[in-house]
């Protein structure tokens, strides 16, 4: 006798047969003019109007990148902040500058390539944004720098009383009466 309490196993159904798909339609592809050779050469060297526009933003892409020529100039940011500077715009270069032969030369060097070096170790969203940015550090190490020379001409003159005053104090006593 059949057990009862089994349940008859469902028979596999075979795969319906599936239609073969046709590839889409290609439309026809137009005759394309060639171009002169110098124009495919090197789309970079086209001219327009800006040759950052032309070159695409390459900030950032490190001393290989492409320096637009409105970067190129010099840099009062890093001319007068050194190091402060060079942490801000990670031109890590700067640093140099605390080694004590070289902070003068270091100053001048920043100022000479200090642009340059900011444009390819950061990335910037534009050449206006790069400026607007050098254009306030160069204003902040301006203001920083004239309030070192007037804290440091305050600073001869106090001192600078403080010993003639000494001086003409102690000649002025010394005279000795018999």
């Amino acid at each position: 006798m059949a057990d009862e309490t089994q349940t008859p196993s469902p028979t596999p159904l075979a795969p319906e047969p599936v239609a073969p798909v046709a590839p889409p339609p290609v439309a026809p592809t137009p005759a394309i003019p060639s171009a002169p050779a110098a124009a495919t050469a090197d789309p970079i060297a086209a001219p327009t109007s800006s040759p950052a526009a032309a070159q695409g933003n390459t900030s950032g892409q490190g001393s290989a990148a492409i320096v637009p020529e409105e970067i190129k100039g010099w840099s009062w940011g890093g001319f007068w902040l050194t190091w402060i500077w060079g942490i801000g715009n990670s031109v890590w270069i700067a640093l140099i500058a605390f080694i004590v032969p070289v902070p003068l030369l270091m100053n001048i060097v920043l100022g000479v390539k200090g642009r340059e070096w900011a444009w390819q170790a950061k990335h910037w969203d534009s050449v206006e944004a790069f400026n607007k940015t050098q254009k306030t550090w160069g204003m902040v190490g301006l203001i920083l720098a004239i309030i070192g020379i007037v804290l440091t001409v305050l600073w001869f003159m106090i001192v600078g009383v403080a010993v003639f005053s000494a001086v003409s104090h102690g000649t002025s006593s010394t005279t000795t009466t018999y």
